[in-house]
């Protein structure tokens, strides 16, 4: 790679990390990497990074190792991480930031992540409350992933993890559904479905 095109991936990452970190608002600076947030975080042990490496990678300009990991996605936004932060950086809304930049710019490290949140958002707006039910069949019917974890679901039905579809609905949903139909509307924010159609002249 001549000098030229090292200067051009150079401004490229950097217009990519003022975008996430702006998105996020988060300031990079403010982390002296303690490692207090991968140690309290529950997904850790099965991530390819950890929260703290994840930050480090941004600060150190290498916005493509983030964007190929799947850290982000496997976030569960918990606040485990920014609870325990001296810093107060708010690691949940980095990574937030992260996958819709990847889904705005198509290139999500895990392929099915933006019809997850696409199915889990249309619950929401639908229900007021998620319906793990229909979340879980309408995923693995929509993703080919027919037999996904079917093995665990007498377990957590016999342990009341899981409840009938009828169970997840509130009364009147209303306050939830405009406050889910805003989200969606906002520019980046909607889900697959929009992606999608942003190819075909759509929204997200």
């Amino acid at each position: 790679m001549d000098a030229c095109s090292e200067s051009d991936a150079r401004a490229q990452a950097g217009e990519a990390i003022a975008s996430i970190t702006e998105d996020a608002g988060v300031n990079l600076r403010d982390c002296y990497q303690c490692g207090k947030c991968s140690g309290g975080c529950p997904v850790a042990a099965g991530a390819d990074l950890t929260p703290r490496q994840v930050i480090r990678e941004l600060q150190l300009g290498r916005v493509d190792r983030v964007l190929g990991a799947r850290m982000p996605w496997l976030c569960v936004d918990c606040g485990v991480c920014l609870a325990r932060c001296p810093q107060s950086v708010d690691l949940p809304s980095l990574m937030e930031a992260i996958c819709r930049y990847e889904v705005d710019h198509g290139c999500a490290a895990v392929r099915e992540g933006p019809k997850f949140m696409d199915i889990f958002l249309d619950n929401l707006q639908r229900k007021g409350v998620s319906d793990e039910v229909n979340l879980a069949a309408r995923y693995n019917i929509e993703t080919g992933h027919l037999f996904q974890d079917v093995g665990g679901l007498p377990r957590m039905v016999g342990a009341g993890l899981i409840m009938s579809g009828g169970a997840h609905k509130l009364e009147d949903p209303s306050d939830v559904t405009r406050m889910v139909a805003r989200l969606r509307a906002a520019p980046g924010q909607g889900g697959a479905g929009d992606r999608e159609q942003q190819g075909n002249g759509g929204g997200r």
